[in-house]
């Protein structure tokens, strides 16, 4: 029978190799990644994210953004400030308030246009079309649209007669022209007519003339609560 000490000595010593051989993993974790021995979370993107939102970062950005939009709609829309004082319809804190409000508004509608042209594009694809038929109507103002009737070939070899849904006084063109098109191949009768200018050329204008009007807005209104 060996002795109680000799069994105890060897245990410890097994206890301690396996110490040095975790010591030694992660000193060679360490060394790969170092920036990982300050931070736990550095090769967690999702960790960074969720502990940003955490900390109320987010929540702080829309309710600055929320109380940005109440405030330019009260003085700009209702000339009223917000503990209920009367701007005066000549005052310039409403009128640039005004400004601002409609700022925001339109660079919401061109991102909302941004946002449904960008995934027409992702599936849409490219033909060439042959107008049969131009409509002319008027707007409300009186001005003259023109309304195409097209006739295209699908992928698959189909053809098709289309309506773009689209008028515009740019499409007066004579019968049998051949004009580009973009389709979406599940829905044939999405068709949109390509132009000189792009698919974003007025999502971009919109967007432009909206920032344009919030600066505007921002420079006549001032800072009254300075």
């Amino acid at each position: 029978m060996k002795p109680q000490c000799s069994i105890d000595g060897r245990l410890q010593g097994l206890q301690w190799a396996g110490h040095a051989k975790q010591l030694g993993a992660q000193r060679a974790d360490a060394a790969l990644h170092p920036m990982a021995a300050k931070s736990p979370s550095f090769l967690n993107p999702a960790a960074q994210l969720m502990s940003g939102i955490g900390n109320g970062d987010t929540m702080n950005i829309l309710v600055k953004l929320w109380n940005v939009v109440r405030v330019t709609f009260l003085e700009g829309m209702l000339h009223r400030t917000v503990d209920g004082q009367s701007l005066g319809f000549f005052s310039r804190r409403g009128w640039g308030a005004n400004l601002m409000f409609a700022g925001i508004t339109g660079c919401v509608i061109g991102l909302v246009w941004f946002a449904q042209r960008a995934h027409f594009e992702l599936d849409a694809l490219s033909a060439t079309s042959e107008v049969l038929k131009v409509q002319e109507g008027e707007t409300s103002d009186g001005d003259a649209v023109f309304q195409l009737t097209l006739r295209w070939t699908h992928e698959d070899g189909s053809t098709h007669v289309t309506i773009p849904r689209v008028r515009a006084s740019y499409y007066n063109v004579p019968v049998g022209t051949e004009v580009d098109i973009k389709y979406d191949p599940d829905d044939p009768d999405d068709v949109r007519v390509e132009t000189e200018e792009g698919p974003w050329f007025f999502p971009r204008l919109i967007l432009m003339g909206s920032l344009m009007s919030f600066v505007m807005g921002r420079f006549l209104r001032g800072n009254p609560e300075a």
